[in-house]
């Protein structure tokens, strides 16, 4: 009888069960929406797992399409192309005033 009587200002949402049953992180968002939150991967870890992708094709001697291969070299080219682009070069005295 005092669960019936009980008043709760707010009801969990599935997610909210799983994460609590899971014993996951939660991460509230603006709207108060919880969120695991992802690992953030750099650049040299995409492009590392795109080489190791093709390393493995190579050593199982896989049948893999032709347009396959040039679609990840072409995303590896472009990985590496956009992290050099976001790379922030300084001068010497800028980096000595940081200090």
């Amino acid at each position: 009888m005092i669960d019936q009587n009980l008043e709760f200002e707010e009801e969990m949402t599935v997610q909210e069960i799983a994460n609590v049953v899971l014993g996951q992180p939660e991460v509230e968002d603006n709207e108060g929406v919880d969120k695991i939150s992802e690992p953030i991967v750099t650049s040299t870890e995409a492009i590392n797992g795109l080489e190791n992708a093709l390393k493995y094709i190579q050593q199982k001697d896989l049948e893999v399409d032709s347009q396959i291969i040039k679609n990840i070299l072409k995303l590896k080219r472009e990985i590496s192309y956009r992290s050099t682009q976001e790379a922030r070069q300084c001068r010497i005295d800028e980096f000595m005033s940081q200090q």
